[in-house]
């Protein structure tokens, strides 16, 4: 065999680094991080409710529905808010974002089974720790770097 150089194919396959796999297969490493963000986040849940008391997730199905659902009404409900919203967010130089979040954390406990959050100020503090875990987890796992 013969080497060739970083990110060169080789025999017709794509040359990868292990640690690098997912995000080197083509358009299916999309697809992979899509999955392996969608497993951190329902980690981050997890993990925020065994650290925040009133947030509650009873299990491991639970936490990967609750992230979806998460995700889901962030990006359509949450979106549309933090646009109507954005007056009031540079007031408070960003603070509403996090009632914000904190609302779409206790919209989606209503709708999931098995996911409750019993406070407002529950589901306040889990929007901010839920943030930092999800943060720390991608950066551990690589995912929160751009590739080109």
């Amino acid at each position: 065999m013969r080497a060739t150089p970083k990110g060169q194919p080789l025999a017709g396959l794509p040359f990868f680094e292990p640690a690098t796999i997912v995000f080197t297969v083509g358009s299916g490493g999309i697809r992979l991080r899509l999955l392996l963000n969608w497993v951190l986040s329902a980690v981050a849940l997890w993990i925020v409710a065994h650290v925040i008391s009133g947030f509650h997730v009873s299990g491991p199905v639970a936490a990967l529905i609750a992230a979806l659902v998460i995700g889901f009404v962030n990006a359509t409900l949450g979106a549309f808010l933090k646009i109507i919203t954005f007056p009031l967010t540079l007031i408070t130089l960003g603070i509403f974002w996090l009632v914000i979040n904190a609302a779409m954390i206790e919209l989606a406990s209503a709708i999931v089974r098995g996911f409750r959050v019993d406070t407002f100020g529950a589901a306040f503090w889990g929007a901010i720790v839920l943030s930092l875990v999800n943060m720390a987890l991608r950066a551990l796992a690589g995912t929160d770097r751009a590739r080109a």
